[in-house]
Formats: C-alpha cells, sequence, structure tokens
C-alpha cells in the first residue's frame, strides 16, 4: 500500500466512513446483545440520525468545533451514538473507563481543559468530590440529577439533521490517555486523519473485515435505560 493512499483530505472527518452507509437501504449498523439475551440493533440510517441529534444537542449546550469532552459509557449502542454525535460536531473525545475513580477523572478534565462529560447514569456517582465537574457542561444517559442534563430528553427535542463541523484531516478527534503507571497519565492525541489511515491499514490487513462480516466485543451487565428515539 502506498503513503499516500493513506492521507487523508485537507477537510475530513471521520464520521464520513459511517454516513456513506446510510442510504436508505436498511443496512445493518449495529447489533447488541447482553448475557441475558436481550437485543437491539440500529441501522445505519438510524445510527446516523441519533447521532445528529446528540450533535445538535451538544451544539444546543454550547460546545463548539475544538471542544473536549469525556465519555464515560460502556459499549451499549448509546456510546457510538455520543461518539459519533462529537465527533461529527468537532468535538474531541476521552475515550473514559468506569473504573476511573474521582482523582482520575480530575487530572483528566484538568489535563484537557475538557468542556463537557457524558457519563452513564449507573456511573454518576463515581463524578462526586470532582471540583472540575462545576466546569463542565453534563451530560447523563439514563435519569439526570439536579445539575445533569438528559441527553436522552435532549436528543428527543433535537433535529435529526445536521450539518458536520469544518474539521480538517490534523484536527483532533480523540484524546486517549495512557495507564499512569510511572507517573502522570500522558494524552495520546488521534487526528481524523489518523483514523482515516488506521482504517485502511487495521481493519483490512490486521483483522481481515470485510463488507458484510458481524464482529463481536464483550458486553459489560448494565441496565435498560437507553434513548428511546425512534426514526
Amino acid at each position: 500500500m502506498k503513503r499516500e493512499e493513506l492521507l487523508a483530505p485537507d477537510s475530513y472527518n471521520l464520521v464520513e466512513e459511517i454516513e456513506r452507509y446510510a442510504t436508505g437501504d436498511g443496512k445493518l449498523a449495529i447489533l447488541w446483545e447482553n448475557d441475558q439475551g436481550e437485543k437491539h440493533q440500529l441501522t445505519y440510517d438510524e445510527l446516523i440520525e441519533h447521532a445528529n441529534r446528540a450533535a445538535n444537542s451538544f451544539e444546543t449546550a454550547g460546545l463548539v468545533k475544538g471542544d473536549v469532552v469525556l465519555v464515560m459509557v460502556p459499549r451499549l449502542i448509546e456510546a457510538y451514538v455520543a461518539y459519533i454525535g462529537a465527533l461529527k460536531a468537532g468535538l474531541a473525545v476521552i475515550p473514559s473507563s468506569e473504573m476511573l475513580r474521582a482523582k482520575d477523572i480530575a487530572y483528566r478534565l484538568n489535563h484537557s481543559d475538557a468542556k463537557a462529560v457524558i457519563a452513564y447514569e449507573p456511573f454518576m456517582d463515581q463524578f462526586e468530590g470532582v471540583k472540575e465537574m462545576d466546569n463542565v457542561v453534563k451530560f447523563v444517559i439514563g435519569k439526570s440529577g439536579s445539575s445533569w442534563i438528559s441527553l436522552v430528553d435532549e436528543m428527543a427535542a433535537a433535529s435529526p439533521e445536521y450539518i458536520a463541523a469544518p474539521t480538517k484531516k490534523d484536527d483532533m478527534a480523540f484524546l486517549s490517555y495512557t495507564s499512569g503507571t510511572t507517573g502522570n497519565p500522558k494524552g495520546a492525541v488521534h487526528s481524523h486523519g489518523w483514523a482515516y489511515a488506521h482504517l485502511r491499514t487495521s481493519a483490512e490487513h490486521w483483522l481481515g473485515a470485510k463488507e458484510g462480516m458481524l464482529f463481536g466485543q464483550p458486553q459489560v451487565q448494565v441496565g435498560k435505560n437507553g434513548f428511546g428515539v425512534r426514526s
């Protein structure tokens, strides 16, 4: 593979790679199933519609292109919607494990100058005592508290249409933190252009992924709270 084939266009948003399958033909994007056999699925058209609603919700809350958002949501369909909506809005995502504690969260919010947090309701207590939370927009998937915004409710009222932010290939898409075993965690920047190259190398050449294949990831035990937004 030639190096030139791994270079993204100057104007590029990685959500384009997903959105091109939202052609109205009902192609399946995500199939979720827990250990109790409960299933939920989303087509590409539904996934992009939900992501558009999320992007509009973030914009309504005052977030703008270039802002950083910390996301602590397990592998639910809602996590993918939140990620895609944030990326389409030009936000940079900090993927965060539910194993993080108050000091870990505080460090990431301070170091990244994050402007928002998206959390799954069962993990909300992990943000208690984090003084930096007073300065960020707080979204929750599930029931909202007095200072948290229900992303579920906001999306239900938001438009299903959204024009992607004018991101460049060098704009930050993800800010991933190391484990910090030898000191404070280090923030590793992944740009939209990195995603362009990664998709064209790892998926096909490392994983052998082909269109139409079904790939699985282990799920954690979670509740039933969801967006409840229908196309």
